[in-house]
């Protein structure tokens, strides 16, 4: 039971993917007062959100086992078996949850759910195909708040929505570069073979920081659609304050694995994870 509760599957969804789908959900959903009106659906989409995160990462640590133990990864504490059993049940849950959500719209995560598959499976791992695997991770990735969006019925090209949907794709993009940049030296002594590992070390980094500086530059246009929100600009000049003072974003720090810029480090820990706790707490009061 242990084994089955300390699963990657289960936290990485619950706090790294739910935490970024969240925050542009909750801001539609309390800016246009939404909540009431989709009360049942919002319920229903938090699981499948959740079930298609878990399916994406049991297939990936499924598929990538043998370079993980390889590597020196820490890996799954269950058997090859179990991994596909569970994400048999979890692929079974998400589709059958997306159908009840929206029969029209459920081909979008079923692509979402084929392209996860094809991102990982031996013989295709579109994760080695350089740019192609970069965009198959983003599109993983971006599905899911594309469904939720034709879902809740928002309108695609309203300013926010489409800014914000610019900036998901963005910050996407930025996470996937980061995340090569941190695996670099370890997926070189296992032969991965990576868009950052096939570009050099360099490039990484230049493209990095271009799309740091981009996802930042579309923070600021949203900001003024937030700045409309009860609190929120106290919140926001609080948290800058409190940003200059904390010893994680002094320069003189010492942290051996940094590869982003300090802004975008700033950035993303107010946008994924204070902004999605405002925005909950702002819907329960009000």
């Amino acid at each position: 039971m242990m084994r089955f509760l300390r699963l990657r599957a289960w936290r990485f969804p619950l706090f790294h993917r739910m935490i970024w789908l969240l925050s542009p959900l909750l801001y539609f959903v309390s800016s246009r007062d939404l909540f009431s009106s989709f009360l049942s659906t919002f319920f229903l989409l938090l699981p499948f959100l959740f079930l298609y995160g878990a399916f994406s990462v049991l297939i990936n640590d499924y598929f990538d086992f043998p370079f993980d133990l390889a590597a020196g990864k820490e890996v799954e504490p269950l058997s090859r078996t179990e991994i596909l059993f569970l994400s048999s049940l979890t692929l079974s849950a998400c589709l059958g949850l997306s159908f009840l959500l929206s029969p029209s719209l459920s081909f979008l995560s079923l692509l979402g759910l084929i392209l996860a598959f094809l991102y990982s499976v031996k013989g295709i791992r579109l994760k080695e195909r350089g740019w192609m695997g970069v965009g198959t991770d983003v599109g993983i990735e971006f599905l899911p708040l594309l469904f939720s969006i034709l879902l809740l019925r928002l309108p695609r090209w309203d300013p926010d929505v489409f800014l914000f949907l610019l900036l998901y794709l963005s910050v996407q993009l930025t996470s996937q570069v980061e995340h090569q940049l941190k695996d670099l030296e370890r997926d070189r002594r296992v032969g991965l073979k990576t868009l950052v590992t096939e570009r050099g070390e360099e490039f990484g980094l230049r493209l990095l920081r271009l799309l740091s500086s981009l996802s930042f530059l579309l923070l600021f246009p949203l900001l003024f659609w937030f700045s409309s929100l009860p609190w929120f600009s106290p919140l926001f000049l609080s948290f800058l304050l409190f940003s200059l003072f904390h010893p994680k974003w002094n320069p003189e720090f010492p942290q051996a694995h940094r590869v982003s810029p300090l802004f975008a480090d700033v950035f993303y820990l107010f946008l994924f994870q204070i902004f999605p706790l405002y925005l909950s707490l702002l819907m329960v009061w009000t």
